[in-house]
């Protein structure tokens, strides 16, 4: 009977403590859920790798997806160059600008195509000459007549004469060739080699040699307007020889409009002709263009021991034709 009793209190105990167990299992929160994910510490990772790309035509896929590194910086399309700086590596070469003309040139060829006046003072020359291909004819005080013709543009080659003089028809003539041997914006050197003589005089009758030189400066060099030249040519006559100089200045005032000036002298170079000296010198005003000029000056001349003379009118025509 105890033994009885004893089983039934332990079975009553068992069956307390088993519903006891239940309500307090009841209470607390169920956690096992979340044991399995702790315990695999690689699967978080793997599910937060972004998937990789798909492979290319040269690329070569990946044995395992969970060892894949992620791509290279420099393959994405993010590292492609700006557009702005393809336009330096372009092969077509940019068209160099045209090279400004020099102002030497603009200075020099302005006033020989300007002025049809410009290769000489009144009477005294200068160191330029016309353009190439140019004729030109001048008429000095009606009767001296010159005609000139430009082989090239620093060549020039002139004839003057007069129409016969006289009951024996004297007529003297002068042929000159001028060379520009130095073309700069500022100073222009030139050669000039020339005969002159008398045909049909009885006294003398035939051509001397003379040679000579011509300096031009301009110092506003681009326009010239205002120009200087010296001149100086001997006349190879031996015991007899003379020598020619002139100067003299032009300013250009107005589109056709200049003032100029001159003077020349004549010395001679031993006793024998110690009588051929003289002076002249004359100002006036010249209209010119491009194929046509006018020189109307008065001038005035003298000689050593003698009374210089009144001043006269002094009067050059030109026309001038350039291709």
């Amino acid at each position: 009977m105890k033994a009885h009793v004893s089983v039934s209190a332990v079975s009553v105990l068992c069956l307390v403590g088993a519903l006891f167990g239940r309500l307090a299992a009841a209470q607390i929160p169920a956690a096992p859920a979340e044991v399995p994910s702790v315990a695999a510490p690689a699967a978080p990772p793997v599910a937060a790798q972004p998937a990789p790309p798909p492979p290319t035509p040269v690329d070569t896929p990946p044995s395992t997806a969970v060892h894949s590194a992620a791509p290279a910086p420099a393959a994405a399309p993010a590292a492609a160059p700006a557009p702005g700086p393809a336009v330096a590596l372009s092969s077509t070469p940019a068209e160099p600008a045209p090279a400004p003309a020099a102002d030497g040139e603009r200075a020099l060829s302005a006033p020989r195509q300007r002025d049809a006046h410009n290769d000489r003072l009144l009477f005294a020359p200068t160191a330029e000459t016309n353009p190439r291909g140019s004729f030109y004819a001048t008429s000095y005080e009606i009767v001296l007549l010159q005609i000139g013709y430009a082989l090239t543009d620093s060549t020039q080659l002139s004839l003057t004469l007069t129409p016969p003089l006289g009951d024996e028809h004297v007529i003297p003539g002068d042929i000159s060739i001028k060379t520009v041997l130095l073309r700069e914006p500022h100073v222009s050197l030139a050669g000039i080699v020339s005969a002159s003589g008398i045909v049909g005089f009885e006294e003398f009758s035939g051509f001397l040699g003379r040679v000579g030189a011509v300096a031009s400066f301009c110092p506003d060099a681009s326009q010239c307007r205002l120009a200087f030249s010296m001149s100086s040519d001997i006349a190879l006559a031996g015991p007899a020889s003379l020598l020619f100089s002139g100067g003299g200045v032009s300013y250009r005032a107005g589109r056709i409009v200049s003032l100029i000036a001159e003077l020349d002298t004549l010395i001679p170079l031993a006793e024998a002709v110690g009588e051929a000296n003289g002076l002249l010198g004359g100002a006036g005003v010249r209209l010119s263009g491009p194929a046509w000029g006018v020189d109307l000056a008065l001038m005035k001349a003298g000689k050593a021991g003698s009374t210089p003379s009144g001043f006269f009118p002094f009067i050059a025509a030109t026309y001038r034709y350039v291709p």
